[in-house]
């Protein structure tokens, strides 16, 4: 229909948006509708593929300012991941658990983004890395937007802004890429009929990729910081208010 179409184009554009200007947001964004309307599995694989599209475009947007000194680190720790996130996938099928589950996620990482510390130079890739990349791939196999999760680990790890995005979407990519393959593998009974959408949405991941690119240097990193922290609670509180709204 021509409405799922329009809405896959528009959820496009503003989730690239978001997460080209935060490093986490349009993923979040994008699993808060897709929970609803799909099944866990379905909804959680219907991510993985949309993020991967739009973490590879930011990789283009943003080659410049990627750090493989802390991207190295984070290939290790989802490769430490994959057999934990096996099991994860096989055993976190209920939506009426996973949907909770994903609130409280996305709520901690609002605390954690806003208790983050401020550091401007890179210290502890080895173990932020790491860390970061078993965290992604295991906890995002079953609860999928720990965007903001990872992130706090970008900002403990020295990294700002332009090179915060670049870096993560790097490492976001490996991850999504991971996370397909597994649940393709892994996982039965997945619906993906709807996947056509995708391709409504590919010009609406470069254009709100490039409109984030240009008004990114326009933030202050305050309030970069209460975007982040609004929005989660934001997103958050609707995951565990839905269900009584049904």
């Amino acid at each position: 229909m021509p409405f799922e179409w329009i809405a896959a184009f528009l959820l496009a554009v503003v989730s690239s948006f978001l997460s080209g200007i935060t490093g986490m947001l349009g993923g979040a964004l994008f699993l808060t509708v897709a929970v609803v309307l799909f099944e866990p599995l379905t909804a959680l694989s219907l991510h993985a593929l949309t993020q991967f599209t739009g973490n590879t475009i930011r990789i283009f947007a943003f080659r410049k300012t990627i750090s493989f000194s802390f991207s190295v680190w984070y290939v290790l720790g989802i490769a430490l991941a994959i057999v934990p996130s096996i099991w994860a996938i096989k055993t976190f099928s209920d939506k009426d658990l996973l949907q909770p589950l994903i609130g409280f996620v996305i709520l901690l990482s609002a605390l954690i983004s806003l208790f983050a510390p401020e550091k401007t130079n890179l210290t502890n890739v080895k173990g932020l890395g790491t860390s970061a990349g078993f965290i992604s791939l295991f906890v995002g196999s079953f609860a999928g937007a720990v965007g903001p999760v990872v992130s706090s680990f970008f900002i403990w790890a020295g990294l700002r802004k332009e090179r915060l995005v670049g870096t993560k979407a790097f490492c976001q990519a490996i991850n999504h890429l991971t996370r397909i393959i597994l649940y393709s593998t892994t996982a039965k009974h997945l619906d993906l009929s709807s996947a056509h959408l995708g391709i409504a949405m590919i010009p609406g991941l470069f254009l709100g990729t490039a409109a984030a690119k240009r008004c990114l240097p326009y933030f202050t990193a305050k309030g970069h910081k209460n975007l982040i922290v609004f929005s989660l609670i934001l997103f958050a509180v609707f995951l565990f208010a839905e269900p009584y709204f049904k």
